[in-house]
């Protein structure tokens, strides 16, 4: 196979270019420092630290 040819086949495309869903999840917390923690379903985990005050909406954003 020509390495120039296009990929006919979607089962030789990598998962993570073929991934696009986005998830959107609102949780309401007292105030207070959180860690939160993301898997994909591959397994691949990230976490952010936040500190929420009283009143304040905070979004995260996921790269997984």
């Amino acid at each position: 196979k020509n390495e120039s040819s296009a990929v006919s086949n979607p089962a030789e495309i990598p998962k993570q270019l073929t991934r696009k869903a986005s998830k959107d999840l609102y949780i309401e917390v007292s105030p207070g420092t959180y860690s939160v923690t993301a898997t994909s379903d591959d397994m691949v985990k990230q976490t952010h630290v936040v500190d929420v005050n009283a009143g304040q909406s905070i979004d995260l954003t996921f790269s997984i």
